[in-house]
């Protein structure tokens, strides 16, 4: 990844926070206003209903509501409260981020390359600000569904453009690596406007189960439902076009996951479909992979690979048992 593009992420996830924080900010006075508007309401029904009785209650209920602070205007602190609290996530969100950045913690101490470790580390940590992001911003229903919408919608828009840049009919200028990678570098992956192909793979494994998942727990029009398969399988051919094994890997256990979830729910009444859509996408997935020639030749230069790695720490092993 190069670094501009680092810089970038960083100052977008740095700037989300900020407009996350100024948000809640922009919330707390509106809280205020619209509970002091309540108080207020109730404070003149309690007058009308308290003149039909004597007056010692309705001063003693005054002088209770002139003690007791309303409800609805609220201290400092109480403000920064309620910013916390709707700035905090729930406990699953610590299940994942903590093991992850523990690992990555981990990770930087033992590694051999201090510098290239640090970078790493804190790129993490700018994904794990963006997934915090995400976690506390994205609420409702409405608020998921927008969100899997912008990621398929992304995820299509970078396999046109690798699929231009894949058969040569278009190469833009911004995402054109030939000059420091070299012409053969691509070969027959579709990269889009990444410099690795196994990061393409890694968006689309991740846009892929978010697609179907969409499918299947909404009840769409035939049309809605003939274009999202459509667009399901356009997604899956291209993740099989990027020749990345991790991607191909990533994809199939996150739908084989999203089948099993769902096909043990109780309430999910599309079990057949589900079983159906599955077949069609590993059917579909093993015809495109074998027309591609990365598993032959990949599979037979990893094989001689480890063969080679394996004699080396043979013979290894018998000089330090001969000394």
């Amino acid at each position: 990844m190069h670094a501009w593009a680092q810089t970038l992420i960083q100052i977008l996830v740095v700037l989300g926070l900020i407009l996350v924080v100024v948000k809640q900010l922009q919330r707390e006075p509106r809280r205020r206003k619209s509970g002091r508007r309540g108080d207020r309401q109730a404070l003149e029904g309690q007058e009308g209903q308290g003149a039909q009785k004597s007056q010692k209650p309705q001063e003693a209920q005054r002088s209770q509501k002139n003690q007791s602070p309303a409800s609805g205007s609220r201290s400092p602190d109480s403000a920064f409260t309620g910013i916390r609290d709707g700035l905090a996530p729930g406990r699953h969100f610590w299940w994942v981020i903590g093991p992850v950045a523990a690992l990555g913690v981990w990770s930087t101490v033992m590694s051999p390359h201090p510098a290239l470790a640090i970078q790493g580390l804190i790129m993490l940590a700018t994904y794990l600000g963006f997934f915090y992001l995400v976690v506390v911003s994205v609420r409702s229903r409405k608020e998921q569904r927008a969100l899997v919408w912008v990621v398929v919608g992304t995820a299509v828009f970078l396999c046109v453009i690798g699929l231009l840049k894949r058969f040569d009919i278009l190469v833009f200028h911004w995402w054109d690596y030939t000059e420091e990678l070299g012409s053969k570098f691509y070969g027959l992956s579709l990269t889009g406007v990444y410099v690795n192909r196994n990061h393409m793979a890694g968006f689309l494994e991740m846009a892929i189960p978010m697609m179907l998942g969409m499918f299947l727990t909404r009840s769409r029009s035939p049309e809605a439902r003939i274009g999202m398969i459509c667009l399901a399988l356009f997604l899956v051919v291209c993740q099989a076009l990027t020749l990345s094994r991790g991607g191909w890997t990533g994809t199939a256990v996150a739908m084989v996951f999203m089948a099993v979830v769902l096909l043990l729910k109780k309430g999910f009444v599309h079990k057949r479909l589900v079983g159906t859509l599955l077949g069609a996408v590993v059917v579909i997935g093993l015809i495109v992979m074998a027309s591609t020639p990365v598993n032959a030749g990949s599979g037979l230069r990893y094989c001689s690979y480890w063969g080679v790695k394996y004699r080396v720490l043979l013979d290894v092993d018998k000089r330090w048992g001969s000394i």
